[in-house]
């Protein structure tokens, strides 16, 4: 590098001329994605900037490294443009029928009892050529060699998004990917292998060995294979809720997922067959490219592992040519060549967890050691540097997933130890299979002993501690604790007076301020009124109902939480909890079911199962066995619970009020809707009124008898025909109205006299097009905000 040059690098990246190449490139992902031009305009910019950066060096007879830095950044912005124009080209629309042809890429896993998921390389649709992105192919059977052409029918799946605030977006996260869509071939459609893929290569073995891992693997029960597949495979699609959240909240997710921590198993393992020799080095870096091969290949080049293999070959390349290992630059590297094979990957947490964890071990890792006087002492050693990756990771992970992973660097040695010694043992039992099954299953009872032993422990620290929910950890204070993070081994090496003090203070604001500002969001946050006193939320659950209240006392009442009868605990599980712990709740103090139909009950089993709950309150003209499922999860939770009826009033803090106005204990409901609880929160001077699926002439004689008004209204029952009642909402007055509805159910929710109605006399919202809607009230006025 130029004498000139250097003068201009900063100190920290002198002698590293990758990271400043690497954070460009980055830059210029991030600046195509939020300017998101049209392909020819991206192209055309891109070329722009590079030929901007040569004009530069021939005028600066190349002694400046600025252009280096622009060339990065325009090779960023052109490869995310490329990427994004490729996930856009593909033809199809969600829910159409197409037939498809291409080369399947990697070793297609297994999916279900008899099913297959396998990446497609799509090469023509409906018989014309195509230049797009992959496609994710789902099939039932035998699944296909892998470099097979095929040609398929099948339908592209509709991904549902539940739009709600911190959900996961599926749609995004295959975007990332690379993947365009996912087409689906079991329902009425087929697969047909027109060209073989090699049976000698080394996808094909790949897919071999993992066949025959899995032969030897099912004598155990259906659970213990769950958790050898998730930990040795990465494959964790069959774990139950339960020990996917406890794993997570104890801080072994890295374990049941295939990672770095896999890929220093099999660097060590090269080390010890080879040895550590100098003459070895070649030996070493060769059997270790092929471990990580082969291993990647037998997972399915899961994106994490892939990350972190390139990282171990930057690091193992710089012993081959007999350079000075600098694991700062191999990051850099890393990050080079991960960005440039899929530049959206910068948007997602497993790349951000990865990279952040890694650089918490270069640079926090000693500075802990010094700062707690462990270097060289064992276990206090191991225990710095697991702190330095939990300070690395959980800024993102309180971002992501809303919580922090408390136990996890106390544990780290033992896991690390554990994890280790079960991944070695499915490695060995892999030849012990090909040469005799029987062999291959009894080396697997060793793993099958420890991965059961490190679930069981995760279930029993998650029961024993019961915590580690923080809540949404914001962007500027993820900004804010990243730049303490940087600024702590800056500040120990430039200053020497009280830069122990100094740096540990830095360290310490860095642990504490995800749990002091996680979950944050009071009824006030971003409330467009100034002294906000209650929040309404109408989540959007699909087909159902689900509507969280939170009043700035602290009062948090739930009411319904919708359900699919299809798979039963799902919206409970992946929609409702997610966003109540993005909340950072602790308890919810009322939980109300309006009546016991699938899509208003079933989420509020899930919260009951894992949040506690202060009061249960129900219809109790509803038949009292379809409360029975309700009652059981009050009783198993040890939650009390009480029939509502008209009549009873909960007062909710302060300034707000819950009155029951139906069902009457007087009368005999013969339908289950018509017995279904309708409620007036009475918010100050705001009056919002919920009415379950009652059908509107019961609701317009009840507010005629009770003088029922409002200014917002949950219209009932999605919006259907059975809740259209005219005089029911002109008796109201209400001025906002509300449909919690499924897109595109197959009721034909909500009906169109209802939705002409409501565009005429007033503001109409619905979660099928809204996403959440948030209402916030000072006790005078209503604001709306929603998530779309």
């Amino acid at each position: 590098m130029p004498i000139e040059a250097e003068r201009l690098l900063p100190q920290a990246l002198k002698g590293r001329p990758l990271l400043p190449l690497a954070l460009s490139l980055a830059a210029g992902i991030l600046a195509c994605r939020l300017l998101s031009p049209a392909w020819p305009r991206t192209a055309l910019a891109a070329a722009a900037l590079l030929a901007a950066a040569l004009l530069i060096c021939i005028l600066t007879r190349f002694t400046r490294w600025q252009p280096l830095l622009l060339c990065g950044f325009a090779l960023g912005f052109f490869l995310c443009g490329a990427q994004m124009a490729a996930l856009a080209a593909w033809p199809v629309e969600p829910g159409e029928y197409a037939e498809v042809s291409g080369r399947v890429v990697g070793v297609p896993l297994a999916e279900g009892e008899d099913g297959y998921r396998l990446r497609l390389r799509v090469e023509q649709v409906e018989g014309q050529d195509v230049l797009c992105a992959d496609i994710w192919l789902r099939g039932e059977g035998q699944p296909p060699l892998a470099g097979s052409r095929l040609t398929a029918e099948g339908y592209c799946q509709k991904l549902r998004y539940y739009a709600n605030p911190g959900a996961f977006d599926y749609r995004e996260y295959l975007r990332q990917q690379g993947v365009a869509a996912v087409v689906s071939t079991l329902y009425h459609g087929w697969v047909r292998v027109d060209e073989p893929g090699p049976s000698l290569s080394v996808s094909a073995l790949c897919q071999w060995l993992r066949d025959s891992f899995c032969r030897a693997l099912s004598v155990y029960d259906e659970q213990e294979q769950i958790l050898v597949k998730g930990v040795f495979l990465g494959d964790d699609s069959g774990l139950d809720q339960a020990t996917r959240q406890a794993v997570a909240l104890t801080g072994m997710a890295h374990v049941f997922a295939v990672s770095g921590l896999h890929v220093g198993y099999l660097v060590l393992l090269a080390r010890a067959l080879c040895g550590r020799g100098f003459r070895r080095r070649r030996l070493r870096f060769w059997l270790t490219a092929g471990l990580l091969l082969f291993y990647l290949g037998l997972c399915g080049w899961p994106a994490s592992m892939l990350r972190a293999s390139i990282m171990a070959l930057a690091l193992l390349a710089a012993d081959l040519f007999m350079e000075e290992a600098d694991p700062v630059s191999s990051l850099s590297a890393a990050a080079l060549i991960c960005l440039s094979l899929r530049p959206l990957w910068l948007f997602s947490a497993g790349f951000q967890l990865s990279f952040a964890a890694v650089w918490a071990l270069i640079e926090l890792g000693p500075l802990l050691c010094r700062l707690l006087r462990a270097e060289g002492r064992g276990l206090l050693s191991s225990l710095a540097y697991a702190l330095a990756a939990v300070l690395g990771t959980a800024p993102l992970i309180c971002h992501y997933f809303f919580y922090l992973p408390w136990w996890g660097w106390l544990l780290s040695p033992l896991v690390i130890i554990a994890a280790g010694a079960a991944v070695l043992l499915c490695l060995l039992s892999l030849p012990a299979a090909l040469c005799w099954l029987p062999l291959g299953s009894f080396i697997l009872q060793g793993a099958v002993w420890i991965i059961d032993a490190l679930a069981a422990a995760a279930c029993l620290l998650h029961g024993a501690s019961r915590g580690g929910y923080t809540g949404y950890l914001g962007l500027p204070w993820l900004l804010l604790i990243y730049g303490l993070l940087l600024a702590a081994p800056l500040l120990a090496r430039r200053c020497r007076r009280g830069g122990r003090a100094l740096t540990a203070a830095l360290l310490c604001s860095a642990l504490v301020v995800p749990g002091l500002c996680a979950g944050s969001r009071g009824v006030d946050h971003a409330s467009p009124l100034p002294h906000a006193i209650a929040q309404v939320t109408f989540l959007d659950v699909g087909q159902g109902d689900c509507t969280l209240v939170r009043t700035a006392d602290g009062c948090t009442v739930l009411i319904d939480g919708g359900g699919l009868a299809a798979h039963p605990g799902y919206v409970g599980s992946q929609v409702l909890l997610p966003y109540l712990h993005s909340l950072g709740l602790r308890q919810i103090d009322l939980l109300i079911n309006s009546h016991p139909d699938f899509d208003h009950t079933d989420g509020l089993l899930s919260v009951m199962e894992e949040l506690p709950v202060g009061t249960v309150l129900y219809s109790g003209a509803a038949p009292a066995e379809e409360n029975a499922a309700l009652l059981q999860a009050a009783a198993a939770g040890g939650c009390p619970s009480r029939a509502a009826w008209a009549g009873d009033v909960y007062q909710l803090g302060s300034r707000a009020e819950l009155r029951i106005c139906s069902p009457s204990p007087e009368r005999d409901y013969g339908d289950d809707n018509a017995a279904s609880l309708v409620l007036l929160l009475e918010l100050g001077g705001t009056e919002l009124l919920l009415c379950g699926d009652a059908p509107g002439t019961e609701l317009a004689e009840l507010a005629e008898d009770n003088g029922l008004t409002c200014d917002l209204l949950l219209l009932p029952h999605h919006g259907s025909f059975s809740g259209y009642d005219e005089d029911f909402y002109a008796q109201t007055g209400a001025g906002v109205a509300v449909i919690s509805v499924g897109a595109e159910n197959s009721y034909g929710h909500p009906e169109a006299a209802v939705v002409e109605y409501w565009q005429e006399h007033g503001e109409l919202y619905r979660t099928d097009e809204d996403g959440a809607i948030t209402v916030y009230t000072d006790g005078r006025e209503l604001a709306v905000t929603t998530e779309k």
